[in-house]
């Protein structure tokens, strides 16, 4: 007997022992992901491509918001989107609808699927001279963190800690909610 063949069979035997056949062993494969930590040039959030296997993630490389948007659209090659789909619209997440828009902020806003990120993290906007008005508001319960309240509605979509990476489904999930009216009441006030 030849060491491969006799390697193969220890493989099946291990997974067979642990319960798992080896059709039901899922190849790793990469999504988008991206967090509250702050990222590259000061930025609120930070974007990734990840690989996941199982449900972990198991390696992230960082990109820009510019990167992962381009990406996800489907307008820029990509490992996490190598069919070039239009994820967003797979999402049912609008970008530019500022037509209803009042001001330039409100239009960039309304492009930017990341702008109201930061929200979930900071109760105020966290830099004195950053575009933004200093009187601005975001969601958070608490001053740097979501509470333990707004981490459990969080958790629904992978996030355990407010500086957990979610990826795939759930992170577009997650910016299509950013956009709700009801969902973002909830997280700020409770019902």
């Amino acid at each position: 007997m030849t060491a491969m063949p006799w390697a193969k069979a220890m493989l099946c035997a291990a997974l067979v022992f642990c319960g798992r056949s080896a059709a039901a062993i899922a190849p790793a494969h990469w999504e988008f992901g991206f967090s509250m930590a702050t990222g590259m040039n000061s930025q609120l959030y930070s974007c990734f491509v990840v690989k996941v296997h199982d449900d972990r993630v198991i390696a992230k490389e960082n990109i820009t918001a510019e990167q992962f948007i381009l990406q996800a659209k489907g307008l820029m090659k990509s490992k996490a989107n190598p069919g070039n789909k239009d994820l967003f619209k797979e999402y049912g997440i609008e970008l530019c609808g500022y037509e209803q828009a009042s001001s330039v902020q409100e239009q960039i806003d309304a492009c930017d699927p990341f702008a109201q990120v930061w929200c979930l993290r900071f109760q105020e906007w966290p830099f004195k001279d950053g575009g933004r008005s200093a009187h601005e508001s975001g969601w958070a319960e608490t001053l740097y963190a979501p509470s333990e309240r707004q981490m459990l509605l969080l958790s629904e979509f992978g996030m355990h800690h407010f500086l957990d990476v979610i990826h795939g489904p759930a992170a577009f999930n997650l910016l299509r909610k950013l956009r709700d009216e009801s969902w973002v009441a909830n997280y700020r006030q409770g019902l």
